[in-house]
């Protein structure tokens, strides 16, 4: 099962800085009711990013609202796809 995680940063100038060092080190850990779990992520992509945006719409539709505040700063809302080790 792959977690998948939204760098909105609420639609603001920039990724938050998280984005910047799973670019640089794919090896993660996420937090699930207080248990970590190490990860291993990726940015995703095209048409893969597209499908997980659509996903995470259906339960959070204002990522649409940051997606265009991002935009217009020059950026888009990253996704990654967190994946357990």
């Amino acid at each position: 099962m792959e977690y998948l995680v939204m760098g909105s940063h609420a639609g603001g100038p920039r990724d938050p800085y998280w984005v910047s060092n799973l670019r640089a080190d794919p090896a993660s850990e996420v937090h699930v009711r207080r248990q970590a779990h190490a990860t291993t992520g990726r940015i995703l992509d095209g048409a893969e990013r597209d499908e997980a945006m659509a996903l995470i719409a259906r339960k959070r539709t204002q990522i649409y609202n940051y997606e265009a505040h991002a935009r217009a700063h020059g950026r888009r809302v990253e996704i990654a796809a967190l994946l357990p080790v």
